[in-house]
């Protein structure tokens, strides 16, 4: 039992501390365009292809205008309504990937 009970306090202290280092975690701004996982940076400012390779199953990227790296975005219903389109993206990144908090459309775009 004595085992048992350090082992879940173990892990609720691992917990904590996994949960306090994403909640302090900065977000970050990106402009780029919405694009897709097949294409990346190559037809993401295409907005009908970027809707026709989505609804085939691609996954929406963001593509930085700073370097053209591609980012997965992890919640991509975030971006549905702007697939193709020229984006100020604010969300945490990780590994890769973006988890979109808000989403702004570039003006003049």
């Amino acid at each position: 039992m004595k085992k048992v009970s350090l082992i879940v306090l173990a892990l609720a202290v691992l917990a904590f501390v996994a949960v306090s280092a994403s909640a302090g975690a900065k977000a970050t701004t990106v402009t780029g365009w919405v694009g897709d996982s097949k294409c990346g940076a190559h037809g993401a400012q295409k907005a009908d292809c970027v809707a026709k390779c989505v609804q085939a199953g691609a996954a929406p990227v963001l593509v930085s205008d700073k370097d053209q790296s591609v980012l997965k975005i992890d919640n991509p219903d975030a971006v549905k309504d702007h697939l193709g389109h020229h984006v100020t993206v604010t969300g945490h990144v990780d590994n890769g990937s973006i988890h979109v908090d808000s989403v702004a459309m570039v003006p003049g775009n």
